[in-house]
């Protein structure tokens, strides 16, 4: 298993985000700590692949995460898309995040 921690901050409050991934990086994890609702494989940019996170709340978080020279899915996220209003179709902000990685 491949668990990718994503950590940003928006509005003033942290976020963490984990997404589990089974070992061919293309297949979320029935993890429980899994917390990404989608995988995009074609982001719409060959560079860039994303993860969704779909909450509760008012927003769904996308993180854009690199693809390496190869075009394999790497770990490492580029930005944060915050989408939110009704149906949560409207981006809200853009933002910075870090990764860490797991391989189990």
């Amino acid at each position: 298993m491949v668990a990718i921690t994503i950590k940003f901050e928006y509005e003033g409050k942290k976020h963490t985000l984990k997404a589990c991934l089974k070992n061919d990086m293309q297949t979320l994890s029935e993890s429980k700590q899994n917390q990404a609702t989608d995988l995009i494989e074609d982001f719409g940019d060959e560079n860039r692949w994303s993860l969704v996170f779909d909450t509760d709340g008012d927003e769904m978080y996308e993180a854009v995460m690199y693809r390496d020279a190869d075009g394999e899915m790497t770990t490492e996220v580029d930005y944060i898309i915050v989408w939110g209003g009704t149906g949560k179709d409207a981006i809200l902000a853009e933002i910075d995040a870090k990764s860490t990685c797991k391989r189990s």
